[in-house]
């Protein structure tokens, strides 16, 4: 009966100290998950602040891309290596940037969300290629963004475009 008595009570002592562990990790995980939905959220407002020239729903549609890209890189806490003190710098620089951020250099802060990917050192080929992607966009005004010019004005680029081929 009393070695019954001090099984039990490893046991308890046990499934006490597993169950104090994995509320922890539940909690850091949330914390971890949490500043990372507040930080796809802060690339997403920058798209509040479009460059000039461009319409508030094109530039929010080419912030698809970087929030998507920071999804994939800062996808899990494992995966991604990046740890819950490292993810609350990471929130503090992105408002940051997007406190400074202008319809002038709107496309530089963009660059810098790319940046800060970046210097993470991983995946920087994979985000190298959006970054230069996004880029293509300041340079790129070839084609003239659809939803910033009046209807007659889209027929006519439109034509002008076909009349080029």
């Amino acid at each position: 009966m009393k070695y019954f008595k001090s099984v039990l009570a490893i046991l308890l002592v046990v499934v006490a100290g597993t169950a104090v562990w994995l509320g922890a990790a539940v909690s850091k995980q949330r914390q971890w998950r949490a500043l990372q939905s507040g930080q796809m959220a802060t690339i997403m407002r920058l798209g509040e602040i479009p460059p000039p020239g461009w319409n508030r729903d094109a530039w929010r549609n080419a912030l698809v891309t970087p929030h998507n890209v920071w999804g994939n890189v800062i996808y899990h806490p494992s995966s991604s290596e990046v740890t819950l003190e490292e993810m609350r710098v990471l929130q503090a620089r992105l408002d940051q940037i997007l406190g400074e951020a202008t319809p002038q250099n709107s496309f530089d802060s963009v660059d810098q969300v790319f940046a800060l990917l970046q210097e993470r050192g991983r995946k920087t080929e994979f985000i190298s290629g959006f970054r230069e992607e996004f880029q293509g966009f300041r340079h790129d005004r070839s084609q003239p963004d659809r939803a910033t010019l009046p209807a007659h004005e889209v027929d006519q680029a439109a034509e002008w475009h076909s009349n080029d081929r």
